[in-house]
């Protein structure tokens, strides 16, 4: 029985450091993971091919932005279209990416012209251009959460919500 009760510890010590994240994903699984977020910014952004949400993203995903959790994906996948109808030739370029774990960090530029409407103000064709950080969790290669900072001053200035 003390055979038994010592590997079935051990593999449960494992398991709980596996679960909390404790153990490092190896160089392949973060470049995998990297790969999956690459491809919503390429798809999606990029692409605008907003079905690969769908492939990309897990169903109860939820993205924490501007203090407000949208989810589950359906509702983000809603909040994404809206976003390119109010922004024409709309252009997100990845500055910066990195994996650690199950965590891949994207530091981006997104630039367009303004011609819907955001926060009560409807738009006149102005060049908008500002900067954001993502934070996403991939897990079993589908993006489970995210945290996104984006300049919101510099985007409120040049959309006219308040003055320079």
């Amino acid at each position: 029985m003390r055979r038994l009760v010592m590997p079935i510890a051990a593999l449960a010590a494992f398991a709980l450091l596996l679960a909390t994240g404790a153990v490092k994903a190896s160089p392949e699984q973060e470049s995998a993971n990297k790969a999956v977020v690459q491809s919503f910014w390429s798809d999606v952004w990029g692409d605008r091919k907003f079905g690969r949400i769908d492939e990309l993203f897990a169903e109860d995903f939820v993205i924490h932005s501007a203090g407000k959790p949208i989810g589950p994906r359906a509702k983000f996948k809603g909040w994404v279209e809206s976003f390119f109808s109010n922004i024409e030739d709309l252009e997100l370029e990845v500055d910066d990416i990195f994996a650690d774990g199950d965590t891949v960090i994207t530091r981006w530029t997104c630039r367009g012209r303004f011609a819907g409407e955001m926060f009560g103000i409807k738009g006149k064709g102005q060049e908008i251009a500002f900067t954001g950080v993502n934070i996403m969790t991939v897990r079993d290669g589908k993006i489970t959460e995210a945290w996104v900072e984006r300049d919101g001053l510099g985007l409120a200035r040049q959309i006219g919500l308040i003055e320079n």
